[in-house]
């Protein structure tokens, strides 16, 4: 340490200083090549000073600059701080206490909060006018990058310049000149383009698995540092991420290990990402899954990778639909990726038809037009595909993130394997896909790699290949335990897929069982569980025979109405047990939607002749109202009915069957007239129809939550007399009498101006008491999207019920064709030969076809 301090002052970069009101610790810290680098603990004068926010530039925008040239110089500048000045008066502050005496810095020392800044804005200022285009700066980390060797010189000389010019030293130990490929911010920059560090691989692939949260944190900041060359990185965190939450015990499960090994082996096999060109334009493929979404950037014409991302999805958007997750991806990459292509054009390749379509609906809310806005600034054609063009990126993406959407062509299940993409079976036929094992027992017995490969390319695959040992001819990888685990080869796999999941020993299990069960048999290859996810997919017996899938409830679509009976909710409440005395079975309600009025009358058949009697009552003492919503019951939809309702214009509104939260307000109508008829009968069930007219009379004095009054109120502008009022009069009722009894017009006229705006702060109430529980339910509630066109099975209400159909049948029928998309998300279907259902069907009871 004395020996260092010795060297400082030698160097005039610190001196003695007798007295000081600012006084730090010093901290010695050991260099990498064992010298003592002495730093000081400036911690209480770094709270005091003010904050210099002068950025520093994008390691990731730097990397994919300098990668892809041919020629590199990999400059180090000497004690880079030390070669700043601090001003005079400033220089006790920066005072530190030694066994041997006190010191302060007349240069600028490491460990203040606002060097680097400093230092970064000086270096741009001396390197003006050749950032970007010859050189780079970081700190003190200068790259000098050319096209070629004999520009390289020259470009050197210019730096050289700059550096003589401003005063900016060297360290030649840390130089390297005219290099092919360097080490720069941890990674390997070359003609090829950016590639990991092979000894960052190394130190990954050693590390042992975590014993506690602290160091599982470690791990996950060392592996973040190269996710951009990890496609869907954040799908293969996934399962170890979890184990960071509060609410979990630190536990190492079986999908973890799995996480954590496969992790280490991407890493080890991370492709070379190539430097973006300027002068192309772009290829950008977006997928959205159930909890992650990803993107990957690629070069025009030949596709090779530039970058991959990859992202979390939050609580609320895991709920959004499938399509929504799409385009949620198409505009987080568009962000990610916004210093690259925002001069440029991008071909954009999604999965489904619906992005495009959401992209450009002219019909906008406020999330569409949020999002819609975003995508605006950038010059993109958008693209349907439904394959991922290009040997290498087949290699790279995990196809199976592409959701397939059944449509009405026939769909054809390929297994891929590692190393070649499926293309068109027209092809496959003449020249066949080699399998994935060729190379890997290739390289165990001679220890060639393929010849094709190029330098990092050999580098990565002799890390894949560590796993692996040949066993009398046959080839075996270890698993995490060091289980050896037989390898499939590509001309196998399909036998093994069918033994293990429809055969005598398979039992039609779920894709992760089924692909967990074969590993646990000792089989084993690349794509293994993505392979039986496509496989379960398209299994027919699995689609039909599958219990209702736990789907979350759909978002809440409030009804607004503003005006009093112009929407009315009409339901039956039937068949009653036990019938009235009278012969009664069913009871019908209507409730207008804005005032919450209810009507209702006992009947003895549920036919359209009720109903039109019952309609009759209402209009002529309410008015003709514009709609009138029901279920899906004959005597609702019943020619005379629809005759009726198109002779005075009203609009006949049906709720999908099995889904009563289509017409919520005469559900909840419903529930109240039974509770209160139930709490007032007395022994004689029998007599509930004597019940139906004190029930309607307590609902519509009753104040309604949502209003904030009562119906009564609604109607006539004031609340109802009641015979108690009438024995025991309010101050109110005394004052309406003694006014009525002189001044009867004047006080109705008064009570009528008043009515408007007791209606006007009810709408306003109820529109506040919807968007409340809106927000409550769409908590947990979640969008099912199906697009005109898609193939799907229907859920079998009627066979689904205990005792109705034997134990064996099929609980899905079908596969339909979605043919009209309908508010509320109800859907029209037709089976394949045409022929539409009757009912409209609601989202829930709905799920893609194999």
């Amino acid at each position: 340490m004395r020996k260092e301090l010795s060297k400082l002052i030698e160097a005039s970069i610190i001196f003695p200083i007798k007295y000081s009101s600012w006084v730090a610790n010093l901290v010695p810290v050991r260099k990498k090549n064992g010298e003592i680098r002495l730093c000081v603990d400036f911690r209480d004068l770094n709270r005091a000073s003010l904050k210099d926010h002068y950025p520093l530039p994008s390691m990731e925008q730097i990397l994919q600059v300098v990668a892809g040239s041919e020629r590199f110089s990999l400059l180090d500048g000497y004690s880079g701080y030390n070669q700043i000045m601090v001003k005079g008066e400033d220089q006790f502050k920066t005072a530190f206490t030694t066994k041997w005496g006190t010191y302060a810095y007349k240069k600028m020392p490491f460990g203040l909060s606002n060097t680097g800044a400093t230092f970064q804005r000086e270096m741009d200022m001396a390197f003006k006018g050749l950032i970007n285009k010859i050189v780079l700066i970081y700190l003190d980390d200068i790259t000098v990058f050319s096209k070629n060797a004999a520009n390289h010189l020259f470009h050197l000389r210019q730096v050289f310049q700059r550096c003589r010019k401003f005063g900016v030293s060297l360290n030649p130990k840390k130089c390297i000149f005219l290099a092919h490929e360097g080490k720069l911010l941890g990674h390997i920059v070359s003609k090829e383009g950016l590639a990991i560090d092979p000894e960052r691989v190394e130190a990954i692939r050693a590390l042992p698995l975590p014993s506690h949260k602290k160091a599982l944190q470690s791990f996950l900041g060392r592996i973040n540092f190269v996710r951009r060359f990890i496609p869907d990185f954040a799908a293969l965190v996934k399962p170890i991420t979890k184990m960071l939450k509060k609410s979990m015990d630190f536990k190492w499960t079986a999908e973890g290990k799995e996480s954590f090994e496969a992790i280490k082996e991407a890493i080890s096999q991370a492709p070379t990402l190539i430097n973006p060109d300027f002068s192309k334009d772009f290829i950008l493929y977006a997928f959205g899954g159930d909890d992650t979404i990803s993107a990957i950037l690629v070069k025009d014409n030949d596709e090779q990778p530039i970058t991959f991302f990859s992202q979390s999805l939050d609580d609320y958007e895991v709920r959004y639909s499938f399509i929504e997750n799409h385009v949620l991806a198409v505009i987080r990459s568009l962000k990610k990726f916004k210093h690259l292509i925002s001069n440029n054009k991008v071909q954009f390749l999604v999965s489904h038809a619906g992005v495009k379509d959401f992209l450009l609906n002219k019909d906008l809310n406020e999330k569409r037009a949020g999002w819609i806005t975003r995508v605006m600034e950038y010059d993109i054609n958008i693209k349907i595909t439904k394959l991922v063009r290009g040997k290498g990126l087949c290699e790279q993406l995990v196809l199976g993130k592409q959701k397939e959407v059944c449509n009405k062509e026939e769909t054809v299940l390929t297994v891929q394997d590692s190393h070649e993409p499926s293309g068109n079976h027209e092809e496959d036929n003449a020249s066949p896909t080699p399998c994935w094992t060729q190379d890997i027992m290739h390289f165990l017995g001679i220890g060639l790699c393929p010849p094709e490969m190029n330098k990092t390319q050999r580098r990565h695959f002799r890390l894949q290949a560590v796993p692996y040992a040949i066993v009398d001819g046959v080839l075996f990888k270890r698993d995490v335990n060091g289980v050896l685990l037989r390898c499939i080869s590509t001309g196998q796999i399909q036998k093994v897929l069918e033994e293990f999941h429809g055969g005598p020993a398979g039992g039609h299990f779920a894709p992760r069982v089924t692909a967990l069960k074969i590993m646990k048999a000792g089989y084993y290859w690349p794509k293994i569980f993505s392979d039986f996810y496509a496989w379960i997919k398209r299994c027919k017996n699995c689609a039909f025979f599958t219990g209702k899938e736990r789907l979350a409830a759909l978002p809440l679509h409030p009804i607004s109405v503003d005006q009093p009976f112009m929407q009315w909710g009409l339901d039956f409440i039937g068949v009653i047990n036990p019938n009235s005395s009278q012969g009664h079975k069913w009871i019908l309600t209507a409730t207008d939607y804005f005032t919450k009025w209810t009507e209702a009358v006992a009947l003895k058949e549920a036919n359209e002749s009720s109903i039109l009697d019952f309609y009759e009552g209402i209009t002529t003492r309410f008015g003709v109202p514009a709609t009138i919503i029901s279920d899906n019951a004959l005597a609702f939809i019943g020619s005379r009915v629809t005759e009726w309702a198109v002779k005075n214009g009203i609009y006949l509104s049906t709720s999908s069957n099995y889904y009563p939260q289509g017409n919520g307000q005469a559900e909840s109508t419903n529930k109240n007239l039974l509770r209160i008829i139930r709490r007032t009968l007395d022994e004689n069930q029998r007599s509930w129809h004597t019940k139906l007219k004190s029930a309607l009379w307590a609902d519509r004095i009753t104040p309604k939550r949502s209003t904030g009054n009562s119906p009564f109120r609604l109607v006539y502008g004031r609340e109802a007399i009641l015979p108690m009022s009438l024995e025991l009069p309010t101050l109110e009722l005394m004052k309406q009498l003694e006014l009525l009894e002189f001044e009867p017009m004047e006080v109705r006229y008064a009570e009528l101006m008043e009515l408007q705006e007791i209606r006007n702060q009810a709408s306003q109430a109820m529109e506040k008491d919807q968007a409340v529980i809106k927000k409550t339910f769409d908590r947990k509630a979640k969008d099912r999207s199906f697009q005109v066109g898609d193939l799907v099975l229907k859920w079998d209400v009627d066979r689904a019920k205990p005792g109705r159909h034997s134990k064996f049948d099929a609980i899905w029928s079908g596969p339909y064709v979605v043919t009209k998309c309908k508010n509320n998300n109800a859907f029209q279907l037709a089976s394949l030969e045409g022929e539409e259902l009757q009912i409209l069907v609601n989202g829930i009871y709905l799920k893609r076809c194999f």
